[in-house]
């Protein structure tokens, strides 16, 4: 299994990236060489390979949400038109406080998806 760079990680090859590409006026010719050094030594091909993995894992974690937010904005035009909007309001209501009353009855098994909220925007 991949694992995502850290905070930390990428924090310091974002603060060697900087230090290696930083203006020829900002420091001295041997810091910089110094600096392209550092930044090399860290930014390892494993350490690339996660960043880009990491990149396409949210571009595509991205493309989902804006397909799930697509499937809401057309569940909610069809509310609207029915005029059901505070109807399936308050069925979200209701379900979440028998769901705290009864926990049993609503576990992963017997909930079909996550409480949607409906709004009219």
């Amino acid at each position: 299994m991949q694992t995502a760079p850290t905070d930390h990680e990428l924090l310091e090859i974002e603060t060697l990236a900087c230090d290696a590409t930083a203006n020829p006026w900002e420091r001295e010719a041997g810091d910089a060489d110094e600096a392209y050094h550092a930044y090399a030594a860290v930014m390892t091909p494993e350490a690339a390979l996660r960043m880009v993995r990491e990149i396409r894992r949210l571009r595509r974690a991205e493309a989902q949400l804006g397909m799930l937010r697509g499937v809401l904005q057309h569940l909610n035009t069809f509310l609207e038109r029915r005029g059901l909007v505070a109807q399936a309001q308050r069925f979200v209501q209701v379900r979440d406080q028998l769901s705290r009353i009864h926990p049993d009855a609503f576990d992963a098994a017997g909930a079909h998806a996550e409480s949607v909220h409906v709004s009219v925007a």
